[in-house]
Order: structure tokens, then C-alpha cells, then sequence
């Protein structure tokens, strides 16, 4: 059976403006820059992003990912 997300899921998370662009960004953002946006060891970046999927609650309201690449 997959996954049904709490519909007021949204509700605890925090928001926080983004400077002056009208953007509402969600206080918890995990930052994998450094651990995953390299592209150089995939198997590494899997078991960070299991690690964390591990952790974080299901309806944690986590949607945004601060990732980039050096490409």
C-alpha cells in the first residue's frame, strides 16, 4: 500500500520569506550540496539520501532540497 500523506502536512512547517522575491521557503531545507551535487560517487550520495529518508518523518512538510553540481 503506498503512502498516503496527512492532509494538514503542510501546517506545522515554518516559512520564511526569501528576501524580496515573494518566495516562501520552508525553515527545514536540507543542504546536500557538498554530500551529493558533486556527481563523483553515486553509491555515496544513495545511502546520504536513504540516511536522511530514514530520518525525516513522512509528512514533514520537506519540500525543498538545496542541491547543485559543479558541472
Amino acid at each position: 500500500m503506498p503512502h498516503q500523506a496527512e492532509a494538514s502536512r503542510y501546517d506545522a512547517m515554518h516559512y520564511r520569506r526569501c528576501g524580496k522575491s515573494g518566495l516562501q521557503l520552508p525553515a527545514l531545507s536540507p543542504g546536500l550540496w557538498h554530500n551529493v551535487g558533486d556527481g563523483d560517487n553515486l553509491a555515496f550520495a544513495e545511502a546520504e539520501l536513504a540516511e536522511i529518508d530514514r530520518h525525516a518523518p513522512k509528512d514533514a512538510a520537506i519540500n525543498l532540497w538545496a542541491i547543485s553540481s559543479r558541472q
